[in-house]
């Protein structure tokens, strides 16, 4: 790295070197992490700008050999970075549903440091995770199992949430998915604004007791 930055002063240089070493500490697990890896926003325009140039002086020896395959992938790096750290203003997903615990102990390391207020279960990290990838009055849409609506393990993140807006909620119970049977994912489903408005109109629907009453008809 340090053969980089040969167009930028030596602040400017010192100052990238920084951020590109942050950013590889938090990518190297990247793939045991996946979409819930939180990646701190950089100075792009300047990492770019520090990856564009080598200094080589001419010379060739060990230390520069295979320069242009590290420049390579440091764009490549930077260019990951970048788009994980992108705050959205609209997030929709449909998450992964798995007690943390029942994962690999390097997850679960992760999530109680990252995501203390939803470690019960993926999809509950999930919605935290998209809480923070929108812009203030940013929107997120999920359809989660419903039982942090409820159970004492999810108090902390139920508190983070009456901080913001839940715009509309379907709660849907069971049998939401036509290819999951019996009463083993409940769900519910719902828009959550970025912000807290005391004013705004909001829209609630409660099917789980219509659905009962339609298989009892039938």
């Amino acid at each position: 790295l340090k053969y980089f930055g040969a167009d930028l002063s030596e602040f400017e240089k010192n100052n990238a070197l920084l951020q590109i070493e942050g950013l590889l500490d938090q990518l190297v697990d990247a793939k045991e992490y996946g979409s819930i890896l939180n990646v701190d926003s950089c100075d792009w325009d300047l990492l770019k700008r520090f990856a564009k140039k080598a200094d080589d002086s001419g010379q060739m020896n060990m230390e520069i050999y295979g320069i242009e395959e590290t420049k390579e992938r440091l764009n490549r790096l930077i260019g990951i970075g970048e788009v994980l750290a992108q705050k959205y203003d609209v997030v929709c997903t449909n998450p992964p549903y798995m007690v943390v615990g029942s994962t690999e102990a390097k997850l679960v390391q992760y999530v109680s440091l990252n995501y203390s207020n939803s470690k019960v279960d993926l999809f509950s990290v999930f919605m935290e995770k998209c809480s923070k990838m929108v812009n203030a009055y940013g929107y997120y849409s999920m359809i989660t199992q419903q039982t942090w609506m409820f159970l004492a393990g999810f108090k902390k993140l139920r508190k983070q949430i009456q901080k913001k807006d839940i715009i509309n909620m379907i709660h849907l119970g069971s049998r939401a998915f036509e290819e999951i049977a019996g009463e083993v994912v409940q769900t519910t489903s719902f828009v959550i604004r970025n912000a807290r408005n005391i004013s705004v109109l909001l829209f609630f629907i409660k099917k789980t007791g219509l659905r009962r009453k339609r298989m009892q008809k039938s």
